[in-house]
């Protein structure tokens, strides 16, 4: 099986954001925002944008974090190219880097859903993230 898109070497922590600051309703920050990783790509950002709408601030910017390590550790394509091989090599990125179990459930719960809206609103022919299955988190007690 070829691969589509090598992974990023040296990519390994995801963005974060840093000193964000509210001043009249304008969002101010002293550090890159997470989408500094997205590709320019007028479809991603509509899509993004769009699914994001109405959701409150510390949420967008957790679920725009998730994105950006989506292509922080594969090359950036539109939204509307992702196969179901990009996503499970994100998982596999994730599980081998060590992030928690929670951690990688988050990031391809946020995948998925922003791959179900683009579904939804006809950008995608087939959801490719509605095959792919999530790490299962055991809680013991």
């Amino acid at each position: 099986m070829m691969e589509r898109y090598r992974l990023h070497h040296g990519a390994q922590p995801c963005p974060t954001v840093r000193g964000v600051i509210r001043s009249s309703n304008t969002l101010m920050t002293n550090a890159v925002l997470p989408t500094s990783n997205l590709p320019s790509l007028t479809i991603n950002d509509f899509l993004i944008t769009s699914w994001l709408h109405g959701k409150s601030h510390d949420t967008q910017l957790a679920y725009r974090r998730d994105i950006a390590c989506f292509w922080t550790i594969l090359e950036p394509v539109p939204l509307t190219q992702i196969a179901l091989q990009d996503l499970q090599q994100f998982a596999t990125a994730l599980a081998t880097r060590g992030d928690a179990p929670a951690t990688q459930r988050r990031r391809l719960n946020t995948l998925k859903s922003l791959l179900t809206y683009a579904h939804e609103l006809g950008e995608l022919l087939s959801n490719p993230g509605r095959l792919l299955k999530p790490p299962i988190i055991c809680i013991s007690r």
